[in-house]
């Protein structure tokens, strides 16, 4: 068992990564294959039933099928993954024609907007999150395999690859979905500094209890480690149940500074400290000697997560509101009454 553990862990260990293109190339399937699908909906009655086994298996074609393909067998030729799954669109545009659509023009009420009006349904920030959901699980299965290529896997100090960028995605994400809760707050007027709290630190448990259910059962079943990853005992899932506490509870900041200028902040201060003060050093090469130690690349590297979050938090204020909010690069937040002074005065700035 020991020297299967070991050639494991070996498989996972000192990988360099790939280029950011590569990177870009491999995931623009997802984007292809949303295209395709949007194509099939406008132009045929095929997902006029979502229920339907044949509607079902094309959305898993589409959506599973082709990010599978695209992480494996076709990785190092998307360019023909890309036109052998475009072939149908092609076919489907050519041989018929699109539903006609009502365009509706909707006028907007300030003093009558419903919060559901005010943040309404965004169907590409769904997109966005069930693929790289089901990229996520994909990547994770897949890369205990020789046909899952290396240059994907999770570089081991330096490099860029897609699992890193999955991680990175899943905070980001978190950040967009956070923004939803303060702009409802205070649209309302309702925001309350202690019960958004006390929900975050809530919400969080179930993660932070995958966390540990994860350390306990890959200690018990002696599972290969790449401890270098994360230290001895971290894991994602304590830095994912973590953000959402921290976020919360740096909340006053946040909001007063703007995330996207805190997330600048810390983020430039954490990379002084990381070049100029020793903690670089400290995080590759120190012995592991106490929790810190031994956790070292999972807690220091919550801070860089923390700022892809506010990240994710400053895009989500801009994106998730039916109107344009007050000067929404430098504030998060807005009332009723803000918006109704702001766009009754014309402004179309940020």
């Amino acid at each position: 068992m020991d020297g299967l553990k070991e050639r494991k862990e070996a498989f996972v260990t000192g990988l360099t990564g790939g280029t950011i293109t590569d990177v870009y190339v491999v995931t623009s399937i997802s984007a292809v294959s949303y295209l395709i699908w949007c194509i099939i909906k406008k132009r045929t009655n095929l997902f006029e039933n979502p229920r339907s086994v044949l509607s079902q298996l094309l959305d898993f074609l589409l959506n599973w099928n082709n990010l599978l393909l695209a992480v494996t067998i076709y990785a190092n030729n998307i360019s023909l993954l890309t036109f052998l799954i475009l072939i149908p669109a092609v076919f489907i545009l050519l041989t018929s024609k699109s539903k006609k659509y009502v365009q509706r023009v909707i006028r907007i009420n300030f003093k009558t907007l419903t919060v559901k009006e005010y943040l309404p349904f965004k169907s590409y920030i769904t997109i966005y999150r069930s693929q790289m959901m089901i990229l996520t699980c994909i990547c994770i299965l897949a890369v205990d395999f020789p046909i899952f290529p290396r240059r994907f896997a999770k570089v081991e100090t330096w490099g860029t690859s897609l699992m890193d960028l999955g991680v990175g995605s899943f905070a980001f994400s978190m950040g967009v979905i956070t923004a939803r809760a303060y702009l409802r707050q205070h649209f309302l007027g309702k925001y309350s500094y202690f019960r958004n709290l006390f929900r975050a630190i809530k919400g969080s448990l179930p993660i932070l209890g995958l966390g540990v259910f994860r350390l306990l059962s890959v200690k018990y079943f002696n599972y290969q480690e790449h401890v270098t990853e994360y230290g001895k005992y971290w894991n994602f899932f304590f830095t994912l149940g973590c953000l959402p506490p921290l976020t919360n509870l740096l909340s006053p900041i946040i909001l007063k500074v703007s995330p996207l200028i805190l997330s600048l902040t810390i983020g430039t201060t954490y990379e002084y400290i990381l070049t100029n003060r020793g903690l670089m050093r400290y995080i590759i090469s120190s012995p592991r000697v106490d929790f810190l130690s031994d956790n070292k690349e999972g807690i220091f590297s919550l801070i860089g997560y923390f700022c892809i979050c506010l990240n994710g938090l400053a895009l989500g204020s801009m994106i998730l509101t039916v109107v344009p909010t007050p000067h929404n690069l430098t504030k998060m937040t807005s009332s009723r009454e803000d918006l109704m002074a702001y766009h009754k005065s014309g402004k179309k700035g940020l």
